[in-house]
């Protein structure tokens, strides 16, 4: 826990999750070009997205042990590297194969940053402040999810195809990774103690239940911004037009997180989430 604000932290934390998510919200937008280009259907397409969720749980699983042995900031480094590896694999592919991989790999970094980037702002934030920074950290990614369909459009006029595009999303995430080399690392998180107070009766049936419901949201946002675009493509609706639709929705994604930063709300963290599942 901090006492005193990590500012190289925050700030590496807040850069990290927005280039990560420009990268990662590039892809639904991309989705029609990637199936015609590479010959797939809808059903080999949507694997791609199946390979990174099955890499993020497995990248989750791995980034809990890796914290407690580096430093988190080491670990977002690394992340960062397999994103960028990840997409840059994804250009080159030439098959379904080769896209699978590509995805599995961009899936591990996905789910190792999701911890990371979190305990980044819980090192680096004061305890007073740090839902605010937790709040203000995910509105980056729907400011980064809003921004990346315009730049794909934008490119898109311009006559860049589809891997070009995800290049130069592995280009960023590689320049971040090497630009934290000068953030000064706080030391690895130590092992918590073996001996845990007991938890109270029933309590891991309602968290059963919130992480149920929180995952039913993820899976709503993660259809919408992967198919929204391919959908309206279908129905007849230009390219540039399905863009800002899904743009049109990442600004609503963005009001919401970006209101809980700025303003404190007296609700715990299980009213919101039972408040937006309503």
């Amino acid at each position: 826990m901090a006492s005193v604000t990590h500012w190289g932290y925050l700030l590496a934390a807040f850069s990290c999750l927005c280039f990560m998510g420009f990268g990662d919200n590039m892809r639904g937008p991309l989705f029609p070009a990637i199936l015609a280009d590479l010959g797939l259907n809808d059903a080999q397409g949507g694997l791609m997205f199946a390979a990174t969720s099955a890499g993020a749980m497995g990248g989750g699983l791995f980034y809990r042990g890796l914290v407690r042995q580096i430093s988190t900031l080491r670990t977002v480094q690394l992340g960062l590297f397999l994103a960028a590896l990840g997409l840059w694999g994804t250009t080159i592919a030439r098959d379904l194969s080769g896209l699978l991989i590509a995805s599995f790999v961009f899936g591990i970094a996905c789910g190792g940053l999701a911890l990371s980037q979190n305990l980044m702002v819980e090192e680096g934030s004061r305890p007073a402040r740090r839902r605010q920074w937790l709040s203000g950290l995910h509105s980056v990614y729907g400011l980064a999810s809003l921004v990346a369909p315009l730049v794909v459009n934008a490119l898109a006029n311009r006559g860049a195809g589809w891997r070009t595009s995800l290049q130069l999303a592995a280009a960023l995430l590689l320049g971040l990774t090497i630009l934290l080399t000068w953030v000064k690392p706080l030391p690895p998180r130590s092992p918590k103690s073996a001996q845990r107070p007991p938890k109270p009766p029933g309590l891991r049936g309602r968290q059963w239940a919130i992480s149920l419901m929180v995952s039913f949201a993820v899976t709503a946002e993660l259809i919408i911004s992967t198919r929204l675009v391919q959908l309206l493509q279908r129905e007849g609706f230009p390219a540039h037009q399905a863009g800002w639709a899904l743009s049109a929705f990442f600004v609503c994604l963005f009001a919401g997180r970006f209101g809980c930063s700025l303003w404190r709300v007296r609700l715990s963290s299980r009213a919101l989430i039972l408040a937006s599942g309503v």
